[in-house]
């Protein structure tokens, strides 16, 4: 019996590490700018119809391009996994 305990923590670290990384980066990436944009977006708004003038917008542009930037990581991280592998997960 633990052998069988042994081979199958041996066989999930295998396969789980993987999607687990890539769960926890995209859950972190959510919590950071998802907050971050929709905040800056209602202050911004808010700012621009008080003042009826429309203000440079809060977030910097080399922001949004670092998400860009981790998106086409994740997504290039799959296609060449899905390429190389052939779609299988060893």
């Amino acid at each position: 019996m633990p052998e069988i305990i042994a081979d199958f923590s041996k066989s999930f670290f295998n396969y789980a590490w993987q999607p687990l990384t890539g769960w926890t980066a995209g859950f972190l990436i959510l919590i950071y700018y998802a907050p971050q944009i929709i905040i800056a977006d209602y202050v911004w708004a808010l700012n621009c119809m008080e003042t009826r003038n429309i203000v440079p917008f809060p977030i910097k542009a080399a922001d949004i391009l670092n998400l860009v930037w981790i998106l086409f990581g994740f997504g290039t991280y799959s296609l060449a996994k899905g390429k190389f592998t052939n779609g299988n997960n060893q």
